[in-house]
């Protein structure tokens, strides 16, 4: 692999040099050079045909361009063509075939400075001579900037034309249309061709041409420059020699190669389809007629139209015409070639006879029984018919009118809509209309109770609805004509409402359609808001009357003025009634002057319902008295004037106080929640405090901490509870703007004013109170004993310092001291949070020998406490003491082989305890210790890192060599002993002991295994092949086979012995061999034996170490064979 990485290192150098040494070679061209392309008008040439070449190249732009240089080569001749420049780049010439004065191009392209070139073409007009059918004339153009030629071919040849018809069959009187195909007539392919003499013959065979007879012959014209396609066509309407199933033969005679060919169209007639669009045709319809008729498809390239073909008419169940004869309907076919055509017509509802307006899409008169027809008449049909009457009917439907109100009980001074429904006078989809205008000459009339009839003005709720609207206004006046007339009415009549039908589904003229309204008073209704207020807020007053409703469309008001000693209730504008005493009026038990109210509006348009929250005179009513609200009725249902009454109690409530938590966090709201009708001023607004009526504030929070406390806001939580809500956030530090400073374990007291209590009692004040919320913290040290000079790490588990959940927090150093023996006054100590929100904080101080910043003077044999003093715990106490201690002193290191004996091939680890090395807990350190064997007194060093940060534990690795020792390599063999020493400096008895000696040992040899030998499952193989055999045969010898595996580490001396025994457990063979098995290795052994007798046997295999040493070396191996 590092091979293949070196090859590919190396092969894109090497690409990039060989890439630029190829471009080094080549010529440096202008940055515009580009290939010049040659052109031509045809790829084919024929006598007295020029064919147009234009070259083009971008290099040869400019009026200062030299000419190109090109050249027309065939068989061995070859002529340089002279070329003028015109736009663009292009260069142009012809060439010719022939040995005529050669044709001139009629429209040459335009020289490059705008000059035409018509009178002075002739030199670029080349002639090619001496050609034969086939030659290739090749035009070459040698594009100098590229150095290269560029060619196009022509290949001298004629052309067999071809022709085609723009269809196969034909009407009588049709125009046919010719195409013929062929490149020998395009001479010149700067103009459209035509051809001086006729090329093309018609013939007809049939009807009164029993063989083909010519009718015409016509000249080709080209359907436009260079196209090859030419065109003619022939009107037989002037030639009416034709008849159904003619055959038109048309015939193109072709000069080179000399040919005729034709195309052939039969004429035909067909039977034509008239159909209408609908069954059933209503007012507001427009019918539209579809005929299918390819006999007058006369054109196949114009869309065709006549007003001749179709008429339409209206007749009586009878069968008779209307009077006004059919109607002409413009027809027009759907698009060119589609010999379908439609065309359409209105209609108009009369009362007895029909009439006709004539034009492009015609109206006929028509009834409620009226049959809708449409005919054709068609000149000829496929059966060879003349003037068959082809036809389509429907019938016309009218409906009866519908006339309705909005209600069908009005009180004076109210609106009514009138609503007609009658899809008959929608007679024009595309507008909204009238029934009758102006309003006098509505279809729509009512009479009032004066006999006075008024028309009123209806008008179609929308485009082509069918659906009428207007209005009228109920009044106790005159009946007065107006586009929303006024009609008078007595309370307790009806009014009738007319729609005149022009004319009903079953055909009944100008019918009359009635709806009848009553005009009478409807029982009013007064009502307070509520059945009990507080004395000084506002009361809602209401009035429930139908009567007073006059405009369903608009919130009207109701008013009342004092004109002398008569009292007036408006609604809007009118006055509706007139009393001696006030209509609307508030007073109380004790305030029977009361105030007159004004001023109530409508909740809704079309309600009916009134309303006011009054606020001008409450405060004359004190707690105890009853509230009344009256109302004067001038005509309930019977008619007559009513009295009408609501009242309600006046009382003070006791105002209800909750918090929604008994125990708050720092940083939490303290909700608050207060129930006090008495503060629900206005029943349509969201009151507060303090507010307009009641500036002080009511609601006050104090804690331990800021007992002088805060005000409150409240806000009502709706209109018209009595509910109010007020917050307040504690925090630890210094209060802002809507919040108040706490410590943990306050008390927070929340009070409110209440200044009218129940029954009219004095200002009470409503308290309620809460907890800061504490939890009980804790302190603990990394270890319980620590080395002089070591670091210690302090951790305070406390969710209330955790003040701010989206930061890393502090405890202050002021809040946690450590001190030791040797130092009793310590160090203060400031911890930082270990997450943002996690409650957990941690510090590290250093046991020194002196006292300095964070470092803590300590020595063997000290005691080390550190107390954190505790906001407050869970119960609320509070600068509560947490404690953890811990003791100063060295510790004696111990030392360890990972292995008691090893092998040379195996590597050594060696673990250090020395919790005296562990200084800080936040690194993991190292020590050296000496290793030696016996073949090494001197040894080596071996360094020992600690196995994590704070551990106390060290290890390290070497390996053996039977060589010198070198680096983490100790020299050593069978047998050495190997010993690591380590000097403890601090052991547990300094300063008695200043040292001690830490050694482990281990020895270089081999581990001793009982049984090192595993003997395999016996089997039999054959002695030639070795293959395995599932049985023996008598007289035949076979290997009895095993295989021993040295699970030792040294190699193996062994005996190997078979016994064979019979089924009898006799032993029938024996035999052995000797052999060593190398250390951790298998070998198989073999010993042949020839059974005597057929029968079952058991092989037993062991191994000895020797006869001398009988020792068994492994278990007894068994197996059971057959011998046949």
């Amino acid at each position: 692999m590092d091979l293949l990485v070196d090859k590919r290192s190396l092969a894109l150098p090497t690409a990039i040099i060989l890439i630029l040494s190829v471009l080094a070679l080549l010529p440096i061209l202008p940055a515009h050079a580009a290939l010049g392309t040659v052109t031509l008008s045809s790829d084919k040439i024929y006598d007295n045909k020029m064919v147009q070449i234009t070259i083009t190249d971008p290099d040869l732009t400019g009026t200062s361009a030299s000419p190109p240089s090109v050249k027309a080569k065939w068989k061995t001749f070859e002529k340089t063509l002279d070329v003028y420049h015109a736009m663009g780049g292009s260069w142009v010439c012809w060439i010719v075939t022939g040995n005529a004065t050669p044709v001139q191009p009629a429209n040459p392209p335009y020289n490059i400075n705008g000059t035409s070139m018509t009178d002075k073409v002739a030199r670029y007009v080349h002639t090619i001579s001496g050609l034969s059918s086939g030659d290739e004339i090749k035009i070459v153009y040698f594009d100098a900037s590229e150095n290269t030629e560029v060619t196009s071919t022509v290949t001298y040849t004629s052309t067999k034309g071809s022709i085609s018809l723009d269809r196969s069959t034909i009407p009588v009187n049709a125009t046919l249309r010719i195409t013929v195909v062929d490149p020998d007539l395009n001479l010149d392919p700067t103009v459209a061709n035509s051809t001086a003499v006729p090329k093309v013959t018609i013939e007809v065979k049939g009807g009164v041409y029993g063989t083909y007879q010519t009718v015409t012959s016509l000249t080709l014209s080209e359907s436009g420059p260079n196209t090859d396609t030419f065109k003619a066509s022939f009107n037989f309407t002037n030639t009416p020699k034709e008849t159904i199933n003619s055959d038109v033969k048309v015939v193109y005679t072709d000069s080179a190669p000399s040919a005729t060919v034709e195309a052939h169209a039969l004429v035909t007639a067909y039977t034509a389809e008239i159909s209408l669009d609908k069954d059933i045709y209503m007012a507001n319809d427009t019918a539209t007629i579809t005929l299918i008729e390819p006999d007058l498809n006369l054109d196949t390239t114009t869309a065709e139209k006549s007003t001749a073909w179709v008429t339409v008419r209206s007749e009586f169940p009878n069968g008779t015409q209307y009077s006004g004869g059919p109607a002409s309907v413009k027809m027009t076919e759907t698009g060119k070639n589609t010999g379908t055509f439609t065309g359409s017509f209105k209609f108009e509802i009369t009362s007895t006879k029909g009439y006709v307006i004539t034009d492009d899409k015609p109206t006929i008169g028509v009834r409620y029984d009226s049959k809708i027809k449409v005919k054709y008449v068609d000149p000829l049909i496929a059966t060879g018919e003349t003037n068959v009457a082809r036809t389509d009917s429907a019938d016309f439907k009218t409906h009866t009118g519908v006339i309705t109100t909005d209600k069908d009980t009005y009180a004076p001074g109210m609106f009514v809509t009138v609503t007609v429904t009658d899809p008959d006078m929608n007679t024009n989809p595309n507008v909204r209309e009238y029934l009758g205008t102006p309003a006098a000459s509505s279809k729509v009339k009512v009479t009032g109770a004066d006999k006075t009839t008024v028309g009123i003005l209806m008008v179609e709720t929308g485009e082509n609805t069918g659906v009428f609207q207007g209005k009228m206004k109920i009044v106790q006046t005159a009946t007065t004509q107006l586009d929303i007339p006024k009609v008078k009415a007595t309370l307790g009549s009806k009014l009738t409402i007319q729609y005149t039908d022009p004319m009903t589904e079953d055909g009944k003229t100008n019918y009359a359609i009635k709806k009848s309204i009553t005009v009478r008073g409807t029982t009013g209704k007064a009502e307070l808001g509520k059945s009990k207020y507080s004395p000084n807020v506002m009361v809602l007053v209401r009035v429930t009357d139908p009567d007073l409703n006059l405009d369903p469309y608009t919130k009207e008001t109701l008013t009342v003025q004092k004109v002398g000693s008569t009292y007036k209730l408006y609604v809007g504008g009118t006055n509706v009634a007139n009393y001696t005493s006030p209509p609307l009026f508030l007073y109380s038990t004790d305030w029977t002057t009361g105030a007159n109210v004004t001023g109530l509006t409508e909740t809704g348009a079309d309600t009916g319902v009134f309303e006011k929250v009054e606020s001008s005179h409450i405060g004359n009513v004190k707690a105890g008295e009853t509230l009344y609200f009256r109302y004067i009725d001038a005509a309930n249902s019977a008619g007559a004037t009513q009295t009408l009454e609501a009242s309600a109690s006046l009382d003070t409530t006791t105002a209800t106080l909750t918090l929604d938590k008994d125990v708050y966090k720092p940083n939490e709201k303290i909700k608050i929640t207060v129930v006090d009708p008495d503060l629900n001023y206005n029943p349509k607004d969201k009151d507060k405090n303090p507010g307009a009526v009641d500036t002080s504030y009511r609601l006050k929070v104090k804690t331990d901490t800021d007992p002088t406390g805060k005000n409150v806001e409240l806000k009502e939580t709706d209109k018209d509870t009595g509910t109010f809500t007020g917050e307040i956030k504690i925090v630890l530090e210094t209060a802002g703007t809507g919040e108040i400073q706490v410590k943990r374990g306050d008390t927070i007291t929340v009070t409110y004013t209440d200044k009218e209590t129940s029954g009219g009692g004095g200002t009470i004040k409503v308290t309620k109170t809460a907890k800061v919320y504490s939890s009980d913290g804790s302190i603990s040290l990394d270890k319980a004993t620590y080395s002089p000079g070591a670091k210690v790490k302090i951790t305070v588990t406390d969710p209330d310092m955790n003040v701010d959940s989206d930061a890393i927090d502090t405890i202050p150093a002021s809040k946690v001291r450590a001190y030791t023996t040797s130092d009793p006054s310590g160090i203060n100590v400031a911890l930082t949070e270990t997450d943002v929100d996690s409650g957990v904080f941690t510090a590290t101080i250093t046991l020194a020998t002196a006292t300095s910043g964070t470092n803590l003077k300590a020595a063997h044999g000290d005691g080390l406490t550190v107390v954190y003093t505790e906001e407050a715990d869970a119960a609320g106490n509070k600068d509560v003491a947490r404690r953890a201690s811990a003791s100063v002193s060295y510790q004696t290191a111990t030392m360890s082989f990972d292995k008691n004996i090893y092998l040379m091939n195996e590597t050594a680890t060696i673990t250090l305890t020395e919790p005296d090395k562990n200084l800080d807990p936040n690194l993991k350190e190292s020590v050296t210790v000496t290793v030696t064997s016996t073949s090494d007194t001197a040894g080596i060093r071996v360094t020992l890192v600690e196995t994590d940060t704070d551990t106390g534990v060290f290890s390290g690795t070497f390996s053996f060599t039977s060589g010198t020792s070198v680096g983490t390599m100790l020299q050593a063999k069978k047998g050495d002993t190997i010993k690591a020493v380590y000097r403890d400096e601090t052991p547990e008895e300094y300063p008695t002991v200043t040292s001690k000696l830490i050694t482990a040992e281990a020895t270089i040899g081999a581990v001793y295994i009982a049984k090192p030998i595993s003997a395999g499952k016996p089997t039999l193989k054959s002695p030639e092949t070795g293959e395995a055999l599932t049985k023996g045969e008598v007289g035949k010898t076979v290997m009895l086979s095993t295989e021993m595996k040295n699970t030792s580490e040294e190699d193996q001396e062994m005996l190997y012995i078979v016994q064979v025994k019979d089924s009898t457990g006799r032993v029938v063979y024996m035999s052995f061999i000797s052999g060593t098995v190398p250390a951790l290795k298998t070998y198989t052994f073999g010993i042949g034996w020839t059974p005597e007798s057929a029968g079952t046997y058991i092989i037993e295999v062991y191994a000895w170490r020797s006869w001398a040493t009988p020792t068994p070396l492994s278990t007894v191996s068994t197996t059971t064979i057959t011998v046949e």
